[in-house]
């Protein structure tokens, strides 16, 4: 009894950590946690795997929270837990698609190319068992980032489609943040195919609706829209 009550407090603990950004205090206590985990692997084993997974990201260490995202994913599919599933295949497509992004300004197109398949491949996954579930906010989401792997990997009709879904996704859940995302992400197509006047017009769009919200994910995103919007415009300017 007292070791349950040690092993719930431990979870406690960790979880409070990692809702204030501890993310290192949190890691360390997550770790325990599973030590003292024996026999078969609940929920919360799940979903302190998952925890682990975004405190490494958080704390640009991928490659661990890739390990852990993986091991999420295994159990997911394991104790069928479709909403774990579809959360831990959306975090590895996306570890995948940044990775294959940095290999591409590395000049590594084959490289990237692998990563880039397998990230397509899990929002994919992701897409299709939050659609199961009716979750709107998860089809939203994986449909945004799998818009920037397309534009990443320079498939623009694919990622200018996609980016429309997740718009329409965002809409349906008023979800701002989502929206104002993909609508940056229609701008940085347009950008990235020389639409200047295209783009100019989606980043104020963006913006219109990014500066609206007070969600404190949206900060880096203005700023980064706004940048966007200046390059835009230099770049109109310049030719």
């Amino acid at each position: 009894m007292f070791f349950n009550k040690t092993k719930d407090s431990l979870l406690s603990s960790a979880n409070s950590k990692f809702s204030i950004g501890d993310f290192q205090g949190a890691i360390k206590l997550y770790k325990e946690y599973i030590k003292k985990c024996t026999g078969e692997k609940d929920q919360n084993y799940l979903g302190a795997l998952q925890n682990l997974g975004v405190c490494h990201k958080k704390l640009a260490d991928f490659d661990i929270a890739l390990i852990y995202y993986e091991q999420a994913l295994d159990l997911s599919r394991k104790i069928k837990s479709a909403v774990e599933e579809a959360s831990a295949s959306s975090n590895i497509a996306i570890i995948y698609k940044n990775q294959g992004s940095e290999l591409i300004k590395s000049g590594k197109l084959k490289e990237a190319k692998e990563k880039f398949t397998k990230s397509e491949e899990l929002f994919n996954q992701a897409i299709e068992l939050d659609l199961e579930m009716d979750n709107i906010e998860g089809v939203a989401s994986s449909l945004l980032n799998l818009g920037n792997l397309y534009k990443n990997d320079f498939k623009n009709s694919q990622a200018m489609s996609v980016f429309k879904k997740s718009i329409e996704y965002s809409k349906k859940i008023d979800n701002d943040l989502i929206l104002g995302s993909a609508l940056c992400g229609i701008g940085n197509v347009h950008l990235q195919v020389e639409e200047y006047d295209k783009a100019i017009e989606k980043y104020q769009e963006a913006l219109l609706i990014l500066q609206s919200t007070s969600n404190y994910d949206t900060r880096w995103l203005i700023n980064l829209t706004q940048a966007n919007l200046q390059k835009a415009i230099q770049q109109k300017n310049s030719k």
